[in-house]
């Protein structure tokens, strides 16, 4: 996105709008309010603005505000370690690597890959496979034999949902 100004009135200064965020509205080129705002679902490991962030735009204060706000409050740990398992996947070095593999080359601890995976099987259309080509089990395991089973996994696996209580039963 190019914030270089075109002259009052020209062809350019008619065609280069940003629309705000919020309220959808177009907003010229010379008024317009740009901010970097977090985003747990950006995990572009070669651009580091692109990192957990996204680009917007505001017509006005309250506006970017608003936008700023909304996007604090979306963010969700768990979505970030999936998104940083995805990128990593697409690298070539790990074109035969295992899911556990790619995850300590993104940088998540176990744990963190336990949640990711969680945070996957809750969507409505899950994964089933990383960009990279290594599959995704259907469900976060909580058994030991599993080999994705971090201290706390009583407790993920608890808060997954009754059907995931009772199986231990």
């Amino acid at each position: 996105m190019s914030l270089s100004q075109p002259e009052p009135g020209s062809a350019g200064s008619r065609r280069r709008m940003n629309k705000c965020g919020h309220c959808g509205r177009p907003v010229p080129v010379r008024t317009v309010q740009l901010a970097l705002v977090p985003n747990s679902s950006a995990a572009d490991l070669d651009d580091i603005a692109g990192r957990g962030q996204r680009l917007v735009a505001a017509c006005s204060d309250e506006h970017m505000a608003a936008i700023v706000a909304e996007a604090q409050r979306a963010w969700r740990d768990d979505e970030w370690w999936f998104s940083l398992l995805r990128e990593a996947s697409t690298r070539p070095a790990a074109r035969r690597a295992t899911l556990v593999q790619v995850a300590e080359r993104a940088g998540l601890s176990a744990t963190q890959l336990e949640a990711a995976l969680a945070w996957n099987a809750t969507r409505p259309r899950p994964r089933t496979a990383l960009p990279g080509g290594q599959p995704i089990p259907p469900r976060p395991s909580c058994a030991p034999e599993a080999g994705l089973h971090p201290p706390h996994a009583a407790d993920l696996c608890a808060s997954s949902g009754p059907e995931r209580r009772s199986e231990g039963a």
